[in-house]
């Protein structure tokens, strides 16, 4: 309900970064609170098992890609540093 009201509220608004944070983490505890409760089902424990080790193996990756990702665009930053350089300070 938050999210919905927040978003009616500020629909033509940029987000803030303290909005963004707390709108991710609401997302993130209201599918936690779901999964929570569908362990209840006996035909749902394995889905949510198997879910929880593809999570837990593809953290490494993300952290990989998220490195490579800030690590690409400083090299891209760097190299084109000259053309909104005028003054030449980074030559």
């Amino acid at each position: 309900m938050y999210l919905f009201i927040n978003k009616l509220i500020t629909q033509f608004q940029s987000d803030s970064f303290p909005e963004i944070l707390c709108s991710a983490m609401i997302l993130f505890l209201s599918i936690y609170k779901i999964l929570y409760f569908v362990r209840i089902y006996d035909s749902c424990n394995e889905v949510i098992t198997i879910l929880q080790a593809i999570i837990i193996d593809l953290i490494p990756f993300g952290v990989l890609c998220i490195t490579l990702i800030f690590s690409l665009s400083k090299i891209y930053q760097v190299l084109h540093m000259g053309v909104n350089d005028p003054q030449g300070f980074y030559k």
